[in-house]
């Protein structure tokens, strides 16, 4: 309107006066395919009763589908869909996928303010046993250190050969009575220790498996184990919650209400605490993959909280600019729209086979994109309507006319023709997540 380029903004073209612009724009009208198109074939059948009737009907029930379409829709990312098609790493992931019989390390984390109770010990096995009742889990796969601890600490008393061996040339006395002195001289007995090749005490294989603090008492210690074999993300996921469930039901079912979980850092200080009767337990599962697939727990929450901030936002920006209720037909459209693409994503994963889309931090993403995008198409046809004189089916048709076949011409084949190269892509990932979400 000022007259100044878009691209070269400091340069000055010839400004036009009211009439010159409306007559351009008259003319642009009549040249125009995709207005003659509009005005001729698409504006008079989206008017129509039947159109109105049809497409209303259409997108209350992809709204109603919304619901079980976010609860269906799979969780994760699967690694395929992010690598190189027919690539080392594709088939890497194709071949785990098929041929793995053993599932990843894991652990689970203890800590204890009396590791000298004896039944704190009988606690570990107890966890165990149970662990090793579940399924998901491979049995007997539990590796513990305490076992041959505890062995060696009983050996003066059931085996005093053991004990002369493992004890040569060190207190046994104080080393027994302790079994924190006795947990870090344990883990000192390598293979080449004759305790570890004549009586199989061998500590040495433990030694990252108990940390103790400053004044070398143990402070926490783990044990591990090895889930089955996964092969899907949905497997991934499905174990992860079953070890966090079990380990919640133990200490809360299974222990003594005094056990249950123990501070030791106070105000950023570690500090001691005296024993209470029974001793004071903590534990929680921990296994690399868990660090991943963490966000999975919650990112349904963090999308609907994604979608909720911005309609209100878009809600209380273009009641600024217009009016409460402009901006209320605008979010409740902006919403339909939303809503309707996550039933049409369900809808494509159960049509058509192989890769499906999954629900990951790239689709939410995406989703929260397409919002912007349901904007950019309403907003211009919205204000058009309110812009433009007489009854509401005249303005109705000016809008779509006029702004209709812009939006068409100028945003939507531009983003189709951007959007085609990616289904040529070699990476599942930009064909599932940005072609296909984006065509949808």
């Amino acid at each position: 309107r000022a007259g100044y380029m878009d691209l070269v903004p400091f340069l000055k073209s010839k400004k036009f006066s009211d009439e010159e612009r409306q007559a351009f724009i008259q003319n642009d009208q009549t040249t125009n395919w995709t207005f003659k198109m509009f005005k001729k074939c698409w504006t008079p059948c989206v008017v129509s009763l039947p159109c109105k009737i049809l497409t209303g009907r259409v997108m209350l029930g992809l709204l109603g589908l919304c619901v079980p379409a976010l609860a269906h829709i799979p969780l994760g990312l699967y690694q395929q869909n992010t690598t190189l098609r027919d690539g080392n790493l594709y088939n890497y992931f194709g071949d785990i996928k098929k041929y793995l019989e053993i599932g990843p390390q894991s652990y689970i984390i203890l800590k204890t303010n009396d590791w000298n109770n004896p039944d704190i010990y009988d606690t570990f096995d107890k966890l165990i046993d149970f662990l090793n009742q579940k399924k998901g889990l491979i049995p007997s796969s539990f590796r513990v250190w305490y076992r041959s601890l505890l062995t060696l600490r009983d050996s003066p008393m059931v085996n005093p050969n053991m004990a002369a061996v493992c004890f040569k040339g060190q207190d046994q006395q104080k080393l027994t009575s302790d079994l924190n002195d006795l947990a870090a001289f344990y883990i000192t007995l390598t293979l080449e220790h004759p305790c570890c090749s004549n009586f199989s005490i061998c500590g040495g294989q433990f030694y990252q498996d108990i940390v103790f603090d400053k004044n070398n008492k143990i402070k926490t210690t783990r044990i591990i184990f090895f889930h089955q074999a996964l092969r899907t993300q949905n497997d991934y996921i499905e174990s992860m919650n079953t070890v966090q469930d079990l380990i919640d039901y133990f200490m809360h079912n299974m222990l003594d209400p005094n056990q249950l979980q123990l501070e030791f850092e106070t105000e950023g200080r570690e500090e001691d605490v005296p024993s209470l009767g029974a001793p004071q337990l903590e534990m929680y599962p921990y296994s690399l993959f868990y660090v991943f697939f963490e966000q999975y727990s919650y990112v349904k929450g963090i999308t609907i909280q994604n979608y909720m901030l911005s309609l209100l936002f878009l809600f209380c920006f273009v009641s600024c600019l217009y009016s409460a209720f402009t901006s209320l037909i605008l979010v409740l459209i902006v919403l339909l729209i939303s809503s309707n693409l996550w039933s049409l994503l369900w809808l494509e994963n159960l049509v058509f086979s192989g890769l499906s889309i999954e629900f990951n931090a790239v689709l939410v993403v995406n989703l929260i994109i397409a919002i912007g995008f349901s904007v950019e198409f309403c907003i211009h046809l919205i204000i058009r309507f309110k812009k433009a004189k007489g009854d509401k089916r005249s303005r109705v048709k000016i809008a779509l006319n006029e702004i209709g076949s812009l939006v068409f011409q100028g945003i939507f084949i531009t983003k189709l023709l951007g959007l085609s190269v990616l289904y040529f892509s070699k990476i599942p990932l930009f064909r599932l997540y940005y072609f296909q979400v984006y065509i949808t």
